[in-house]
């Protein structure tokens, strides 16, 4: 039997019985297939006898096509798709069987899933993503993903389709629902990656996995993304300008000077995330061997609630305490806990981060005079640390350890600028060691 097989659903041969009792099938003759032929909307006026009449005759498509095909477990299942001319069902025949033969084959059901049946699917899937990952995913797909693709099968979209949504999301045109805000804004090269690759990207490579095979291939793997005119939005603070957001800071909060102000410092010289910072307990610093345990963070669950998890990739690290830090934390642990948090707010308690940005953050760069720096964030302080370590001589393995990255790779492509140029001092030290071998070489 061939994999893919056209049946006439109009006409079918009947069975006749001879007189020594055998059955035979009567084929249908050329004369009311060609009556047929010239009656096909009007099949009702065809000259077509009843026993070669269907019990579907003169109703819906005609032709159908069925084929058999291996799914990616294994088995086998047999499907069928109807059409009006024979043409079409023979040319769809062919397609099929070249697709089943060379492992192209998709199964035109699953390719004709709605978008957005696929796309809940794949968030209900996501069982080890982070609290903060899937509330990100799910916004990006309610903002942007499906009111461009909920209602398309998936099958159907195009990888030139999905460059030109490219451009849309780059001009700020693209088709959006927001649940407050009106106007959209462009977005760039980062904010696309997220709708484009990771959250559109993630559902379609859900629907291609060889597991599924829904569709054949995901049409945004090969979308190129645009490159932003300023593509590096990190800020490197001095140590005057640090004391001055610092001291800023005070000003700012006069309820509770004293942490707002540390907590800046903190940031600065230590390289931890802030919400890493505003997770620890006074038990996590150890003022003996002056180090930090970073074991936590301050993240959100499902419902977009605060909690506390696992820092960033996982992994609990230890962080060296600054000694001309040391006085203030003490301060500041002083007559407290263990189990109580090291930074709270003034009546005790956790700080939030997005309160404490807009409170005290906001109006102190803008109080020390630099409100006007751009790409000045909080997490600007991180990279600041960074620069300070690496301005201290600090290695790439040593620096990965303490910021907590997932890997040394991801710390030079970070900050590998910011290791000094040492090609001439490479280059000495070569020269010394060899002029070193050629005197012992002439003794």
């Amino acid at each position: 039997m061939s994999k893919a097989w056209i049946e006439d659903l109009w006409l079918t041969e009947p069975r006749e019985t001879l007189p020594d009792g055998s059955k035979v099938k009567i084929p249908v003759p050329s004369s009311v297939t060609k009556s047929l032929a010239a009656y096909m909307k009007t099949p009702e006026k065809a000259k077509v006898p009843g026993k070669f009449k269907t019990a579907r005759y003169g109703h819906g498509k005609r032709w159908r096509v069925s084929w058999w095909a291996t799914l990616p477990d294994g088995s086998k299942k047999r499907s069928s798709k109807a059409f009006s001319t024979r043409a079409d069902a023979e040319s769809f025949a062919a397609a099929m069987e070249d697709d089943i033969r060379s492992g192209r084959y998709v199964d035109p059901a699953d390719a004709d899933r709605p978008f957005q049946a696929v796309a809940l699917e794949w968030l209900a899937s996501k069982n080890n993503l982070r609290g903060r990952s899937y509330l990100r995913y799910e916004n990006d797909m309610t903002r942007y993903v499906l009111p461009k693709w909920g209602d398309r099968p998936i099958g159907s979209i195009q990888e030139s389709e999905v460059s030109g949504w490219v451009h849309e999301l780059q001009s700020g045109t693209a088709p959006h629902e927001f649940k407050r805000k009106t106007t959209m804004q462009p977005m760039k090269r980062r904010t696309i990656k997220g709708v484009v690759k990771d959250a559109f990207g993630g559902v379609m490579a859900y629907a291609s996995s060889p597991k599924r095979r829904w569709i054949l291939s995901n049409p945004a793997a090969d979308v190129e993304l645009p490159q932003d005119a300023e593509t590096d939005d990190r800020v490197f603070l001095s140590h005057q300008q640090v004391a001055d957001i610092a001291e800023a800071a005070a000003r700012v909060d006069v309820k509770n000077p004293m942490v707002s102000k540390l907590l800046i410092l903190f940031l600065a010289y230590t390289g931890l995330r802030a919400n890493e910072a505003l997770a620890l307990r006074i038990g996590d610093l150890d003022f003996t061997r002056m180090r930090i345990s970073v074991t936590k963070t301050i993240t959100a669950d499902r419902q977009g609630r605060e909690i506390e998890g696992k820092p960033k990739s996982g992994r609990n690290r230890i962080v060296p305490i600054p000694g001309f830090l040391t006085a203030d934390l003490e301060q500041v642990c002083d007559g407290r806990t263990d189990d109580d948090y090291l930074f709270t707010a003034l009546h005790g308690g956790m700080i939030h981060l997005n309160t404490w940005r807009t409170r005290v953050w906001y109006p102190a760069k803008e109080g020390a005079g630099y409100g006007d720096v751009k790409g000045l964030r909080i997490h600007s302080l991180r990279h600041t640390y960074a620069s300070f370590a690496i301005g201290a001589g600090c290695d790439v393995k040593t620096l990965q350890s303490i910021m907590g990255h997932a890997s040394a790779t991801e710390t030079l492509n970070t900050y590998a600028e910011l290791w000094p140029d040492r090609i001439d001092e490479v280059a000495a030290v070569m020269e010394a060691k060899y002029q070193q071998w050629e005197a012992q070489r002439r003794e």
